[in-house]
């Protein structure tokens, strides 16, 4: 639940899309949306206005998602931005990924999804403003003490994967089939399971998921709690009980392994 009321910018040029996600925005108790069908008009807003949130529609005429994304992050560097597509491409992901996106959502996005999204995107953005605070403030404690005579010295791929023990993906619509259960994935979701189960019983290292999902060879805009949030959300989704995982485990310090050799009772 939030605490304190919220401004969400809302942007997509589709009239039926925007209405539907405005409804769903509007549902959270002191959540102020304002929307737009023009990704420039809301990038004119948004350098005179603050905002706690973008969610903005990849594929836009003029500017599209990412170049709002990029021109916005200049002046609200600490804003949550979720960005949602009728496309799923591997490049479109890692660009977004660069560019301090929370997650990639996929249309059509059901309410649910959307609300745990915006909620996880704010708590994130809460928690690095405070850890930002704090920061701030140690240094300039360590700068007082400085001063001080008693001062001490983180391509587009095949379309569907071969099935995995009783996981199977598939790009095109975004899905994960576990146990015969259709799962919907957020974009870097996707990506983390995609590299898991193409290294299915093997290490795969927090520095190795940042990579992939940001196509980058030194991923130092992503932090290791954004991959330990989309695990944690891929725990509620496929296991059993995601406080003692079985199929996605953490080996502590190094990452993750994805193992799919389970009794019947894991499903």
């Amino acid at each position: 639940m939030l605490s304190s009321s919220i401004c969400a910018v809302l942007v997509d040029d589709d009239k039926l899309v925007l209405s539907s996600l405005r409804r769903v925005l509007d549902s959270i108790p002191l959540c102020r949306t304002e929307t737009f069908l023009d990704s420039l008009a809301a990038a004119e807003y948004l350098k005179s206005n603050e905002a706690d949130l973008l969610v903005a529609d990849y594929v836009m005429p003029g500017l599209d998602g990412l170049g709002l994304i990029e021109q916005v992050r200049l002046r609200h560097p600490d804003m949550a931005v979720l960005l949602i597509s009728g496309v799923a491409t591997l490049e479109m992901m890692q660009s977004a990924c660069r560019l301090g996106t929370t997650d990639v959502l996929f249309k059509p996005i059901s309410a649910q999804a959307l609300l745990d999204s915006v909620h996880w995107a704010l708590e994130k953005r809460n928690a690095a403003i405070q850890r930002s605070s704090l920061v701030a403030f140690a240094r300039h404690a360590m700068d007082i003490l400085s001063t001080s005579p008693a001062a001490s010295p983180e391509a587009v791929r095949p379309p569907i994967f071969p099935r995995e023990g009783s996981l199977e993906m598939d790009l095109a619509s975004n899905q994960l089939t576990f146990n015969g259960r259709t799962l919907e994935l957020s974009g870097y979701e996707y990506l983390i399971m995609e590299i898991l189960m193409r290294r299915q019983g093997q290490l795969v290292t927090h520095n190795e998921i940042r990579r992939h999902i940001t196509g980058a060879e030194e991923p130092k805009n992503v932090a290791s709690d954004l991959v330990r949030g989309h695990i944690a959300r891929l725990r509620r989704k496929i296991e059993k009980d995601p406080s003692r995982p079985r199929l996605l485990r953490s080996v502590w310090g190094k990452g993750y392994i994805l193992s799919l050799e389970f009794d019947s009772e894991a499903s």
